[in-house]
Order: structure tokens, then sequence, then C-alpha cells
């Protein structure tokens, strides 16, 4: 019912931030290393597909047990199977009946069909992205911040914040979703 619906939901929160958490300054810093190590030429769209698989492993396998979690309590019970009141109690009932090695169940078919999803996925945007002109995208707001980009964002308004939101603006105008009034 709507009840298994929300704590599902609150699950899966509890799966997806610490995904989120791990994936992009993992992604970030595997791009770095494949971008700047020596005599690399740039994001290449294999740095790209090997930045996004190899930091969707540990982003992927550490959260498993809350995914284990979420499908538990989705799941419609058949007779005889465990009946679990929320997340809580789902969590002390695997870890009593099954042992702390359950909630490592399916990691391994998870990380292998995550890993190479989101890799691709990856590929996908930055591909798109340069194809609809997005220039120099820099990692999600959550991933480590090199002190050189404080200086580009403040120091000059023409290259910082400001053509950042006139960028973003010209996106929005020319793909049809927002026509400011000029």
């Amino acid at each position: 019912g709507a009840n298994g619906l929300y704590k599902g939901a609150a699950a899966c929160l509890m799966r997806d931030i610490p995904f989120g958490a791990i994936y992009f300054p993992a992604y970030a810093a595997c791009m770095d290393y494949f971008v700047n190590r020596e005599g690399s030429m740039g994001a290449s769209s294999s740095n790209i597909l090997l930045s996004g698989t190899l930091a969707a492993v540990p982003a992927s396998l550490v959260p498993n047990p809350m995914d284990l979690v979420k499908t538990r309590i989705q799941v419609a019970n058949r007779p005889g199977e465990e009946v679990y009141s929320g997340i809580g109690d789902c969590i002390r009932k695997i870890h009593q009946n099954e042992g702390p090695a359950a909630f490592f169940k399916g990691s391994f078919p998870r990380v292998a069909r995550i890993a190479p999803q989101f890799g691709l996925s990856l590929v996908a945007y930055e591909k798109v992205s340069q194809l609809i002109g997005f220039r120099g995208i820099a990692p999600p707001t959550n991933a480590p911040v090199n002190p050189r980009d404080y200086r580009t964002a403040f120091s000059n308004p023409s290259s910082g914040i400001e053509s950042k939101a006139i960028d973003a603006e010209s996106l929005i105008e020319n793909i049809g979703l927002f026509k400011p009034p000029r």
C-alpha cells in the first residue's frame, strides 16, 4: 500500500544519496587522473567511459545494503515470507535471521549492471553537452573543487558566474523552454 511505497521511497533515498556522494567525486578524481596523467590529450570518450565505469563500482557496492532493504520492503509478500514494518525492522530482521553478509546479496550483479550503465551514461552526457554547446562543464558541485575555480568564478565577471548564467539562459532559450522578455 501507500505505507510500503513511502518506506520504499525512504530506502531509495538512503541508497541513492550515498551513491551520488561517492560517484561524482570518484568520477571527478578518475577524470583528473586519466586526463592529467602524462601524455594524455584530454577528455576522450574512452577516458570518460573508464572514469564513469570505475567510479560506479564503489558507488554501487557501498549502498548495496540499502538496495537490498528497499527491495525487501517493496516486494509483495507471499504467505510464509518475512513481513517488515519499516526500514529499521527490515535491517534488524535481515541481520538476525541471515547475518551481516546477507546485506551484500546481489552486489556482484548490481555492480556488473550499474558500472557500465553509468560509464555509458557519462559518455552520452559529456558528448551531448559538447554537441549542444556547453563549454567547459565542471564536475558536479559535490566534486572536489580546485582553488583556481574560485578565482575564475569571482575575479572576472565576463568569464565567471555571469557568463555561466548567460550560457544557461541561452541553452534554455535554444531548446524552447523559456523565452525571457527582452
